[in-house]
């Protein structure tokens, strides 16, 4: 005969009376109703994960952070897992084509305040995260991801830099137009005055 064991724990009520409905309903006693539960539920399979996704989860410098929330905040509708998805995948594909790739930037966020930054990705791309961090023995996850993250951002507020240059402000333009001296115009059917026509016919006739 198999050794048995106590088993005892406290549950709320309501799931208590509910344990004890259906265990007189079966005319069993309690200690072969939580073994028949208990059997039936360890022998059900194992429930699958979700299109086995797997998290990328890092720390991130809040300055960082910060700049990444402000980039998305201008190209919305693109979510944080399309960001960093979309990164991932345009570094891999070069990588895979045999290019060289950004080996990250080891001194980010050294003695800074960081947050978690955690993203769902598929398994397959899990895995080739994984084979090219192993062909890159001195390059973790981390380095790897915050590298790309840094110079997207960084492309962006440098092209933002050189727009906002390239466009004179309205109050500049006007304050150059009022230093500049206004020049008398004539018009054609206005007839020139003495002086004027002295001036265009180069001498003058005195009258004696």
């Amino acid at each position: 005969m198999e050794k048995l064991k106590n088993l005892c724990g406290q549950i709320p009520e309501e799931l208590h009376n509910k344990v004890r409905t259906e265990q007189e309903s079966l005319g069993l006693t309690l200690g072969k109703y939580l073994e028949q539960v208990l059997t039936a539920h360890f022998s059900a399979p194992a429930p699958a994960v979700r299109g086995g996704d797997r998290t990328l989860a890092f720390q991130v410098p809040e300055v960082l952070f910060q700049r990444v929330k402000q980039y998305l905040e201008a190209h919305k509708p693109l979510s944080q897992k399309a960001f960093v998805v979309g990164l991932l995948e345009n570094a891999l594909i070069k990588w895979e084509r045999g290019e060289e790739i950004s080996s990250g930037m080891n001194t980010i966020g050294k003695g800074e305040k960081e947050r978690t930054l955690a993203v769902v990705v598929p398994c397959e791309l899990f895995e080739r995260v994984k084979g090219c961090l192993a062909a890159h023995g001195s390059m973790s996850q981390r380095d790897f991801v915050l590298g790309l993250i840094e110079q997207e951002v960084s492309g962006w507020e440098n092209q933002q830099a050189v727009e906002q240059d390239a466009v004179i402000p309205q109050e500049e333009t006007d304050e150059a137009l009022s230093n500049v001296g206004v020049v008398q115009q004539i018009s054609e059917d206005e007839p020139l005055t003495e002086d004027l026509e002295e001036e265009s016919s180069g001498f003058s006739m005195v009258m004696m």
